[in-house]
This record gives structure tokens, sequence and C-alpha cells, in this order.
């Protein structure tokens, strides 16, 4: 199972994918803040706190995660990534709070490393505003990961004009980034 994984994980077709995928959803994100109004923010705040596509995100980074566990772990322990996984899940749908924001800052922060590996060797696309773009990026996955319920003070906050259109932009950006850098790897592989 472990060779699967990393060979569905490690495949170089991901690069173009993720960076589409993430746009898209970027895109998607944004558009979900602006539709935040006083009269529907409950609904929408409960965002982070959706266990389903929690749990499905979630499974999908922790599946991702056993190809970068395992040169760091004594081959004896390579058969158990996959149990210990799906303990793991098991545990996460029992015990823990805001599964989707927790799986949305692990998806965040494996994609930066993905963008950043896979575009190392393009001088095109390894650019010093595609790298603090990333960072950025990543960084912000590490704190939805450390402070998950954050992603529902993010919704709450585009009630107040002041702040409206912070996360907006935010991801707006992110999705012209990761397009633009997309389309510029077909180019070049075209």
């Amino acid at each position: 199972m472990n060779e699967l994984f990393a060979s569905l994980f490690g495949s170089r077709i991901l690069f173009p994918v993720f960076l589409f995928l993430t746009a898209v959803m970027s895109l998607a994100f944004a558009v979900y803040l602006l539709k935040v109004k006083p009269e529907n923010v409950d609904k929408m705040e409960r965002l982070p706190r959706w266990k389903v596509p929690g749990i499905i995100l979630g499974t999908i980074v922790l599946a991702w995660c056993i190809p970068h566990a395992m040169p760091i772990l004594p081959e004896t322990f390579h058969k158990l990534l996959f149990p210990f996984m799906v303990a793991v899940v098991i545990a996460s749908w029992c015990v823990l709070d805001h599964l989707f924001a927790r799986a949305l800052g692990g998806y965040m922060i494996l994609t930066a490393h993905l963008f950043l590996r896979d575009s190392y060797g393009y001088e095109e696309l390894s650019n010093p505003w595609f790298a603090t773009i990333c960072l950025i990026y990543g960084t912000f996955g590490i704190f939805l990961c450390g402070l998950p319920y954050r992603l529902r003070d993010i919704v709450r906050l585009e009630l107040n004009p002041k702040f409206r259109w912070i996360f907006p932009v935010f991801f707006g950006i992110l999705f012209l980034a990761f397009t633009i850098t997309g389309i510029c790897y077909l180019r070049i592989e075209a």
C-alpha cells in the first residue's frame, strides 16, 4: 500500500494538477468569503467544523504524508504506516473538532512544499515572487493547523467593513499566482 501512495503522490503530474486545483479552491474560498452577510454568518461560519469533507481531505493529506515519512523511518516501520493512518483517521473523527480547517491547513502545507520543490528546476517558475507566495500560503496552512478555529474568525471578519477585503484579496492573489504559474509550466512542458 505504501508503494501505491509513493507512486501516486510522487508523480510529476501532481504539480500542474495541484496548481490549478489550489487556484480554483482559492477562488472558491474568496467568493465564499464575499458572500458572508449578517443574516447568513451563522451558517457560513460552520465551514471549519465540516466533518465529512474534513475527514476526506484529511485522509488524502495523511496518505500523501506516507511517502514523506518513509525515508526518515526504519524500514521495519514502513508496514505500519498505513494501519497508523487508518487509526489516526478514526481517532480524528471521534476526538477532534474543526476537522476541515485542520485538513485544509495540512493540504496547504503539503502543496506549498510541492510547489516550491517542483518549481525549483525551472528558471521561469522559481522566482522570488512565487517563493514568497508559497511561503505566505504555507505559513497560513501552519496557522490553520495550529489554530483551526481562526478560520471561523476569518469568516466573521467579513462582517467588519474595515477588514472585508483582506482575505478575499489574499485568496484572489493566490488564485492568480497559481493559475499563472500553472500556465507557465504547461507552456514550458509543451
